[in-house]
């Protein structure tokens, strides 16, 4: 399916959007069944970076709910900016977490978290975790059977930062807001000299599904998607290439993007929401949806099937111990 930029309601002038984090509940949550917690970005302004709710019946077409007011968080004061919202449904309950950060120091991250039981009405902001000692990039959150677990990068600070201690690291809580565990460091088999720089993460059929931004140190302008697949949250195994080609002139730059896998009569189906560059005149950023669709690749054993996004991007299941994906 090709993929096609969506129109958001902004609480600024301008269109520009980045950092989509979905719910999707199939049989409806607040009178919707998809949810979407993105930033604002018009003109790269780390400023404008304060989450918003957005809430559809089908994925594309987003409106405001009845009741809510966004932006869902001020700008921090001084040097600060917000960013990296995570939104997680957890016992008929939202979850919205974020990123506060100051790039100036570099060691002043924070995640707050708001909670929602209907999507309009919301707490007020709390602080989730407190900064390890280093920056705190793209944390991405869940419930799973042990309790709450985070991921995040330790990137220093910046998207161009060498490659020099970039490291997925994860973190256990019995709450949403701690205390927090030890920071364990995370393997991710990545393409040669390519280093992580965000992510999102899912349960799905017991195994952590999670689908990486990627790129080359020193530039941001390399970031590619790909898939990894996990059966313990810390070694991770990633798909042979991107999921999304970067191509100009809709895709000249990858970046955050967040997934749905669900099965229809058996099958396996993924959309996917991502932010993507634009170079030109003027310069833009979007969040585009794209749909994966399922192809037998040639020649191989019937036991093994791949999902192909719009690049070919493989999306692994993990099935008895055997990395493959999903069986027709």
């Amino acid at each position: 399916m090709p993929t096609s930029g969506l129109r958001l309601p902004m609480p600024y002038p301008g269109d520009e959007a980045v950092h989509p984090s979905i719910v999707h509940v199939p049989s409806g949550f607040g009178g919707y069944e998809y949810w979407l917690a993105y930033t604002p970005y018009t003109a790269t302004d780390p400023r404008l970076e304060n989450p918003c709710i957005a809430a559809s019946h089908d994925g594309t077409h987003w409106v405001v709910p009845t009741g809510a007011t966004n932006p869902l968080c001020a700008p921090p004061p001084g040097t600060a900016h917000n960013s990296d919202p995570c939104l997680s449904l957890v016992d008929g309950v939202l979850h919205l977490f974020w990123r506060e950060s100051d790039d100036a120091s570099g060691t002043s991250d924070l995640v707050h978290l708001r909670t929602s039981p209907n999507g309009t009405d919301w707490s007020p902001a709390v602080l989730a975790h407190a900064n390890p000692g280093h920056d705190w990039t793209a944390p991405a959150i869940l419930a799973d059977d042990e309790g709450w677990v985070m991921w995040a990068v330790r990137a220093n600070t910046a998207p161009d930062a060498a490659a020099s201690g970039r490291a997925l690291l994860r973190r256990r809580a019995p709450t949403p807001t701690g205390p927090w565990g030890p920071v364990e460091t995370c393997t991710l088999e990545l393409p040669a000299g390519q280093v992580v720089w965000h992510q999102s993460i899912r349960r799905f059929e017991g195994w952590y599904v999670g689908l990486f931004n990627i790129q080359t140190p020193g530039t941001s302008r390399t970031s590619d998607l790909v898939i990894a697949t996990s059966s313990d949250g810390l070694d991770w195994g990633t798909s042979s290439g991107p999921l999304i080609r970067r191509s100009a002139p809709h895709h000249d730059r990858l970046y955050h993007g967040d997934f749905v896998v669900h099965r229809r009569g058996g099958a396996l189906h993924a959309d996917v929401w991502y932010s993507a560059f634009r170079a030109g005149h003027p310069n833009t950023w979007s969040i585009s949806r794209t749909r994966l669709r399922r192809r037998v690749w040639s020649p191989v054993p019937r036991s093994v099937r791949t999902f192909t996004g719009s690049a070919g991007g493989h999306l692994l299941e993990v099935l008895k111990k055997v990395r493959r994906v999903l069986v027709r």
